[in-house]
């Protein structure tokens, strides 16, 4: 891969829109950021914030259970939409995706699906 430009977005080969931007507190010692980890650093800040699954509170540079980690909701990787973005434990964060990759794999039963559609109706 070609080095990135400064503010130019690029996917990373985890399925991850990246960008050079060295000043961002969220950049890496590369001055690599996440797009996703930017938007919702800018809309959220610095700080403690409870995980939007389990309220357990994580910031944003801790090490182990402590650190913030981003959820995307809709577990798309590219939509990085702020309403789509939400502050997580690596546990909850996890613990979801191995859900949703289940989930996934079993869309078509028909259980499953009307349990779904329950649960989306309640909201």
């Amino acid at each position: 891969m070609d080095d990135p430009v400064y503010g130019k977005l690029w996917i990373t080969t985890q399925g991850y829109a990246a960008l050079a931007q060295i000043s961002h507190p969220t950049a890496g010692s590369n001055g690599h950021t996440y797009l996703h980890r930017k938007v919702l650093y800018d809309a959220i800040g610095p700080g403690d914030q409870p995980c939007n699954w389990c309220g357990t509170i994580v910031e944003w540079f801790a090490k182990g259970e402590r650190k913030l980690v981003v959820d995307h909701l809709d577990n798309d990787k590219l939509n990085n939409e702020r309403s789509n973005l939400v502050a997580s434990c690596h546990r909850c964060n996890a613990t979801r995706g191995l859900f949703m990759s289940w989930v996934l794999k079993h869309r078509d039963d028909p259980f499953l699906l009307t349990l779904l559609k329950a649960n989306v109706n309640r909201k």
